[in-house]
């Protein structure tokens, strides 16, 4: 039935007692051991020394022999191993970094560094006066930067003639990242870039174009925001009336301007307003005022700054040129602009077959649009000297010879009486 029926222990005997030791090991009283060799047990190599092993076919180390690190071949080649040499310990690098055949080249995958593993300081060139010094990068990428010089203290590129930065590239542009807008600046003033003459005496800057014929061509300062969309530039301006060149400022402004002080500065005023100028304060209350003007929108130059301290206290005014005016009622081109009568900063428009002589004293400039709204709205105006309209004139010339002539005949009727 499967039952254990009876148990008995029997010693288990190994029939094979016969051992033997291969090579490199040892046998006594049925231990094995392995057989000391001749290298005397120990640390080999150093930082100026490595061991020389020596290995039997079982896998030994039967001898070492510390062996003294040395450069045997100070022989080399800037031709076949990239302008590297030795002297007397030192190495050298050399090359053509514009000849293919001799270049001097660091190639490497991650950031190359030089100096100690702290400061990486410790990078020095020095140029024979017969060359030229030229760093070169190339990359296969042309939105990562792969050449950058940094630092976080005080940086300087020094040179004893020109320094240049120039690109291969004809697109290319030199672009100051964001959150580096004091990179160049002397102080922290809000420029990204300060120039400045240490000399007592002499010039800040200089642009110069290598061309006898400088024209509206030649921009040589464009002023853009962030969209790259032009806003306003200095070019070059040729005058072949006079056989000359200078220069140009174009930007959208169309009048030129200066700052005035407000006659009671918390009197609020925007442009387009007509204002009046009585002793060379000014105030939309036209009660007494010398002249008639109007604050500016957009000036293209503006004249008689005071410093940022008092700009709240100053507004500017037209003088001449183009400017929006605020107008009331209808309005055609070529219409004299007046004030409204109500100091309120609005004018009207009125022909110039309806002018009167009190308003020719108050005329602000002339309409160069038309509109048909009679309510308010902004009417480009334009701002000359001596706008003093010549229909008023012609019309006070004429009514003065109708005077004369009418005197003259009462004069007749007078003596053919006597």
């Amino acid at each position: 039935q499967g039952r254990v029926t009876g148990v008995t222990n029997t010693t288990i005997t190994d029939e094979n007692t016969e051992y033997t030791a291969g090579t490199g090991l040892g046998l006594a009283s049925g231990a094995f051991s392995l057989a000391n060799t001749a290298v005397t047990a120990g640390t080999y190599g150093s930082a100026t020394q490595v061991p020389a092993l020596t290995v039997d076919a079982q896998g030994r180390v039967t001898g070492v022999t510390n062996t003294t690190i040395t450069d045997s071949d100070t022989t080399y080649s800037a031709a076949t191993d990239g302008g590297l040499s030795e002297t007397s310990g030192a190495f050298k690098l050399s090359g053509d970094v514009d000849n293919t055949a001799t270049p001097l080249r660091f190639v490497t995958d991650s950031p190359l560094k030089f100096g100690d593993t702290t400061t990486y300081s410790g990078l020095g060139l020095t140029i024979p006066d017969a060359f030229d010094a030229q760093i070169k990068m190339d990359s296969n990428s042309g939105s990562v930067p792969r050449f950058a010089i940094s630092s976080e203290y005080n940086m300087r590129i020094s040179a004893k003639n020109d320094i240049f930065i120039v690109s291969d590239n004809d697109s290319a542009t030199y672009t100051m990242s964001d959150g580096q807008i004091n990179l160049f600046a002397s102080k922290d003033d809000g420029y990204g870039i300060t120039m400045k003459n240490n000399s007592t005496e002499g010039n800040v800057l200089s642009l110069s174009l290598d061309s006898d014929n400088i024209d509206d061509s030649n921009e040589f300062i464009g002023f853009k925001g962030k969209g790259e969309e032009s806003f306003g530039s200095i070019k070059g301006h040729d005058s072949q009336l006079l056989s000359q060149s200078g220069v140009k400022f174009e930007s959208y402004g169309a009048d030129y301007a200066e700052y005035l002080p407000k006659a009671d500065n918390r009197e609020e005023m925007e442009p387009g307003d007509i204002i009046g100028v009585k002793d060379g304060h000014i105030s939309k209350d036209l009660v007494g005022a010398q002249k008639v003007m109007v604050i500016s929108s957009m000036p293209l130059v503006v004249g008689n700054w005071k410093g940022k301290d008092t700009e709240l206290t100053y507004e500017t005014v037209a003088f001449v040129g183009q400017v929006p005016v605020k107008i009331k009622g209808s309005v055609k081109s070529g219409d004299y602009i007046v004030p409204s009568g109500s100091n309120d900063g609005i004018a009207i428009a009125v022909s110039p077959s309806n002018l009167t002589v009190e308003q020719s004293s108050q005329i602000v400039g002339q309409a160069w649009e038309s509109s048909s709204k009679t309510g308010l709205k902004y009417v480009n105006v334009a701002i000359t000297p001596h706008s003093q309209p010549t229909s008023i004139l012609d019309r006070l010339e004429k009514e003065n010879k109708e005077l004369k002539e009418e005197i003259r005949k009462i004069y007749e009727l007078i003596n053919a009486n006597k």
